[in-house]
């Protein structure tokens, strides 16, 4: 957890193979792999009560020039989900609202401070992990939402963010009903292909969320 030991790394990952992409999870408030030496900034569902699109984009240039200035490409960071499932095991402050509007209001400003300090955002986690009563760290949520109630609040803040850009997105561990009721969406061609890229226009890259999560590994190896 020393700087000069990430900085070492960091260095010595790039001198193996210059063309390697290096990311971290970095949020803010609990989501937050730094050592000592970079700016500890609240929640992001704080940070959106508290202050205007200005502010958090400042807060997103400095995670950006930080994040920069350490080696690394890309910050798994903003969560797009709305959060709108108090019981929520895994999401509840990560997310910057409560509804799509407020999630759109912040999010993308942070999304734009990243790329202003020189990292790649991601948007995460789709189809949208915000009312979910089971962490997918651990077991394999169900989201039974009609494909209307998922148009309306959950693909709204990635859809928008598609149209502004967005490079990168996080694919969820989580089987929306609507789309694709035999597979999780990070596994899905309904999901990812026909809906993502084909629907909301995402033309950037995609990623799984980890492939050792307890909500797949179960299903699969990492391998297969």
């Amino acid at each position: 957890r020393e700087l000069g030991g990430l900085l070492e790394l960091t260095a010595e990952l790039r001198r193996l193979d210059p063309e390697l992409v290096i990311a971290i999870d970095h949020e803010g408030g609990r989501i937050d792999r730094s050592p000592e030496g970079f700016t500890r900034l609240p929640p992001p569902l704080a940070m959106a009560s508290r202050a205007e699109p200005g502010l958090i984009r400042e807060a997103g240039h400095l995670h950006g020039r930080e994040l920069r200035a350490a080696g690394f490409d890309v910050n798994f960071a903003p969560v797009l989900d709305v959060h709108s499932n108090e019981s929520n095991p895994v999401i509840g402050d990560r997310a910057f609202g409560s509804t799509p509007e407020m999630v759109v209001h912040a999010a993308l400003p942070y999304l734009q401070g990243l790329s202003e300090g020189g990292i790649v955002g991601c948007g995460k986690h789709f189809p949208g992990h915000g009312d979910t009563d089971l962490d997918s760290h651990k077991e394999l949520p169900r989201v039974s939402h009609s494909l209307e109630r998922l148009r309306r609040i959950e693909f709204a803040p990635f859809a928008k963010a598609a149209k502004q850009g967005m490079r990168l997105v996080m694919s969820a561990h989580l089987v929306a009903e609507a789309l694709d009721a035999g597979r999780p969406a990070s596994l899905s061609r309904r999901v990812l292909e026909d809906c993502l890229r084909g629907e909301l226009g995402f033309k950037g890259t995609v990623i799984s969320d980890d492939l050792e999560m307890g909500a797949i590994a179960g299903l699969m190896g990492p391998p297969d």
